[in-house]
């Protein structure tokens, strides 16, 4: 049980796929209105606090080694745009693409996560998770849209997103360093844009850090608007660490 309130919610939902994936015990609590925060069931390796406003954690059992505010970007979408371009394909039909220039992608769509900045995850166990979700993103285990943006035989951008009902979730989205500033994620999410209008999904989401202002700026640039902020802690107990 973990706050300064007992009302029943007050409950650490264990996280059944980041347990497996990390080989610990991690748990996930949403508070909603304590004013601090104290983590009395101490089974839990790691457990990620997720909350509207910032409260402190008040457990000598656990320690706070990072946190991240979440944003949440939206955008209705109300015509298609119609647009086409050569070099952005289904992976599904790209037959000669190298899965490492996917992970490399990813691991940069993750520099802000706070899977990367926090200090008791190893770079390596970071770059696994990663792995994992582009894995399973071919596999459409995680996604069920994935393209990407082919340049001189290479793939140099990505896109993935996953169908719920009534709107999508942008997963990963990544340019190359050496490719950026050349609009290619601007094609990338018009063409995820127009593949959901077509296929009645008329809401784009798109989550990411506060902290990544390049990528904040360039979805208030596209008309997508903040619909949520969270800010997420991961408490630790103490001497935990991957």
């Amino acid at each position: 049980m973990v706050g300064s309130k007992n009302n029943g919610s007050d409950m650490i939902r264990k996280l059944d796929w980041d347990s497996n994936f990390f080989d610990l015990k991690i748990g996930e609590f949403i508070n909603i209105d304590n004013e601090k925060i104290v983590i009395q069931d101490d089974s839990f390796d790691l457990v990620y606090i997720k909350s509207n406003f910032d409260c402190p954690l008040a457990n000598i059992n656990y320690n706070i080694s990072n946190q991240e505010v979440k944003i949440t970007f939206a955008k209705k979408l109300r015509e298609s745009n119609n647009v086409s371009n050569s070099c952005i394909f289904n992976l599904e039909d790209v037959k000669d693409f190298k899965i490492d220039d996917l992970y490399n992608l990813a691991f940069l769509s993750g520099t802000y996560s706070r899977f990367f900045k926090d200090s008791n995850i190893s770079v390596e166990k970071f770059k696994d998770l990663y792995r994992k979700w582009v894995d399973n993103a071919v596999n459409k285990t995680f996604d069920d849209y994935f393209i990407v943006f082919k340049l001189q035989q290479r793939i140099v951008g990505m896109l993935t997103m996953k169908i719920y009902e009534g709107y999508a979730q942008v997963g990963l989205l990544a340019v190359s360093e050496d490719f950026k500033g050349k609009g290619i994620g601007s094609h990338l999410l018009m063409h995820a844009e127009n593949y959901c209008f077509h296929q009645h999904i008329f809401e784009i989401r798109i989550p990411t850090q506060k902290e990544n202002v390049a990528a904040c700026n360039f979805y208030e640039n596209k008309k997508y608007k903040i619909i949520d902020e969270k800010i997420i802690k991961h408490a630790w107990k103490i001497n935990n660490n991957l």
